[in-house]
């Protein structure tokens, strides 16, 4: 073997101890935190971890993201694809937009006749040919406030199950603060202030989940 040889053999020696030094060993976790809380504890909770933080973290940060339903609508000219990049938010491509809104509104009529009761409304400032309908419960269907909110991601998860029961946690807390402190049935013909969110789902008819209303 020739001394050149010898040389590059060691040479290469030194660089593998080098790098191998350098690694650093990440340790396969299966938990997930959000905040201070172990979502993927067996012991999570939804309802407990909702009820934590919609009303004292969750609502201030999805007010102050809010836009306003009026110009959403006006931008999109019947096409709400075409400002989702904009004003909306999705997991993914092959999601569908929602839409974080506020607004001012007259109701127009209320059914609490059935299960998933709502109320329909016209939206101030905006004369478009859709119609909107806002959820009262108290049974709401959609995710479109938990799909809104930034501190709840999918990936943070253990499983679809979990994820989904957020949703349903998001709608019980509604049932027990916003539509406890305030009856639905008493709307109709009232102008209200409103925070909310709806997916995108390909109809005129605009479904809103709210979070917050006030009675002017």
């Amino acid at each position: 073997m020739t001394k050149r040889i010898v040389i590059a053999l060691i040479a290469a020696a030194l660089v593998i101890l080098a790098l191998a030094t350098n690694v650093t060993v990440v340790p396969i976790n299966s938990a997930s935190t959000v905040g201070n809380v172990d979502v993927n504890s067996e012991d999570f909770d939804p309802q407990a971890y909702i009820d934590s933080i919609f009303q004292t973290e969750a609502i201030p940060v999805l007010k102050e993201k809010a836009v306003g339903i009026a110009e959403v609508m006006t931008a999109a000219k019947g096409d709400l694809k075409s400002v989702g990049d904009k004003y909306g938010v999705r997991a993914d491509s092959g999601n569908a937009y929602n839409f974080l809104i506020k607004g001012t509104a007259t109701v127009t009529e209320v059914n609490t006749k059935l299960r998933a009761g709502y109320a329909m409304i016209t939206i101030n400032g905006y004369t478009g040919s859709e119609t909107f309908k806002m959820q009262v419960g108290p049974v709401f269907k959609g995710t479109a406030i938990r799909d809104c909110m930034p501190m709840i991601k999918f990936e943070d998860f253990k499983n679809q199950v979990v994820y989904a029961n957020l949703a349903t946690a998001i709608h019980v807390n509604l049932t027990a603060n916003l539509f406890t402190t305030l009856d639905a049935n008493t709307l109709a013909g009232k102008t209200i202030d409103f925070y909310g969110a709806f997916t995108d789902n390909g109809s005129s008819e605009i479904v809103i989940t709210p979070f917050a209303i006030e009675v002017k």
